[in-house]
């Protein structure tokens, strides 16, 4: 097993809701094994390239 890491020192709001219609509509692939914890979020169409 190798783990990478990088901080991540940028600001980011708090307090957002999301709706559970906004939940149902992310592409995640959950794993069969515990897939509340385990699963893969997949890019959309709208995510920008990395600079």
């Amino acid at each position: 097993l190798t783990v990478t890491a990088q901080l991540d020192t940028g600001d980011y709001p708090t307090g957002i809701e999301i709706s559970n219609k906004e939940m149902k509509e992310l592409p995640i692939t959950r794993d069969p094994w515990h897939g509340d914890w385990n699963y893969t979020l997949h890019p959309t169409h709208d995510t920008p390239e990395p600079h």
